[in-house]
């Protein structure tokens, strides 16, 4: 089916392809590679805006739901340019924002024109996932000494440039996993997603970002809830058995490996978060980010411009030259740069989704194949997540993931439901 797509649209084919070269970006000397990584986005979504331009039907275009919500993001971003004393930051972090939804519509309007390409971009998907693992791993490989185990180290961060970045990568397609599992009746294929789960899982312990560790949990819970929904439909728990099983050896497999840096096990990882410095650092800026929102409620400070007001929050906390970046968490520091109107545009974007996704699947019939709604509904949650401790959005590395996912449920949920 891929193999039809390849041959009969090249060209929308080479474009969804070309964003595999996202993570392989030189740095050029740059300590990270989100700049070359924003100016390679720029100039494929222009072409391949053009190109769709030429060849689409104009008056087939109409606003779905998840488009108001992307463009009332958008809307609300340009609106906070009147609240914002710093132009030149408010630009540069639209213009950012409006390289995602390009992509977003882009993915759109192919899945409109080409059959079957969704599945092509999940594969595309499978391919960053696998690519990722096998960084990770080699780096491990690199520098592992069993008497002498590393500890948590930016020396295995593979592709990304961030461990909580990468890590939460690799996290959001394991549910792809999942869903070619129950796809494929090839052994073989069984056998090579197995082992790309079993990749994946030791990937993220060697990262050991709590927040990932901790969606490898949340996950796990809505895998088995899942599968027991599914058994009274096909009377099966196989899949999950093996789930678990791999789950199960990996994290065996990481304790012993590090036996010798109980800092570093899984388990302390987890029961750390109290009286630890980022945790404490996070409360901090979320408080911040709060105030911030109450005190420009409407507007907010200006998109883009909280690297530069947090000064003014943070104060006396602030170490030496030590500036807070990022709220750590997208949500709240949309909202202290948007205000409250643009937090809840950007929370919609994925809550309106995951709510009408979860309605579909309590509302399915016993016959009726929902590991896709599975899929969806798990990277969302994940990436839910994500924006709740990290900052995803500054990341194209990590949003060209959730772009994927909300191009195809765009594209299967909301369709037919115009404004």
């Amino acid at each position: 089916m891929i193999q039809k797509v390849l041959n009969k649209y090249r060209i929308e084919s080479f474009f969804v392809i070309s964003l595999m070269i996202l993570p392989f970006l030189p740095t050029w000397g740059s300590l990270d590679k989100i700049g070359q990584q924003y100016l390679f986005l720029s100039f494929l979504q222009i072409c391949n805006s053009l190109y769709l331009y030429s060849v689409s039907n104009k008056s087939d275009f109409k606003l779905t739901i998840l488009e108001c919500s992307l463009f009332g993001t958008l809307f609300i971003s340009l609106a906070s340019f009147f609240a914002s004393d710093f132009l030149l930051q408010s630009w540069i972090e639209f213009m950012r924002l409006a390289i995602y939804v390009m992509v977003f519509f882009n993915l759109t309007f192919t899945l409109k024109r080409v059959k079957n390409i969704d599945k092509l971009l999940l594969a595309v998907l499978l391919f960053f996932l696998t690519s990722e693992s096998i960084a990770v791993l080699v780096d491990f490989l690199k520098i592992y000494e069993f008497d002498n185990p590393f500890g948590r180290s930016r020396l295995v961060e593979g592709l990304s440039s961030n461990l909580n970045v990468g890590a939460f990568s690799i996290l959001i397609k394991v549910p792809l996993i999942i869903y070619f599992l129950n796809k494929t009746k090839s052994f073989f294929y069984k056998l090579l997603l197995y082992i790309i789960l079993a990749f994946s899982f030791f990937s993220i312990f060697i990262m050991s970002s709590r927040g990932a560790l901790i969606g490898i949990i949340v996950f796990s819970v809505l895998f088995i809830s899942f599968s027991i929904f599914q058994y009274f439909r096909k009377n099966s728990l196989l899949d999950l058995f093996i789930y678990l099983f791999i789950l199960g050896i990996t994290f065996l497999s990481h304790s012993y490996l590090f036996q010798n840096r109980t800092d570093f096990r899984v388990t302390s990882r987890l029961v750390s978060f109290q009286g630890d410095n980022s945790t404490n650092y996070r409360l901090g800026y979320y408080k911040d980010a709060v105030d911030a929102i109450l005190i420009h409620p409407i507007l907010g400070m200006g998109i883009g411009t909280w690297k530069v007001n947090s000064i003014g929050f943070i104060g006396e906390k602030m170490q030496e030259y030590e500036v807070p970046y990022h709220v750590h968490n997208d949500f709240l520091q949309f909202g202290a740069e948007t205000g409250i109107i643009g937090m809840f545009f950007y929370l919609s974007i994925f809550l309106i989704p995951l709510v009408i996704i979860l309605r579909k699947l309590l509302k399915s019939k016993p016959n009726q194949d929902v590991f896709l709604d599975f899929l969806l509904m798990s990277a969302l949650i994940i990436f839910t997540i994500d924006s709740c401790i990290n900052f995803p959005k500054a990341r194209p590395y990590t949003m060209i993931n959730i772009l994927f996912y909300l191009a195809i449920i765009n594209h299967y949920y909301f369709y037919h439901q115009y404004i």
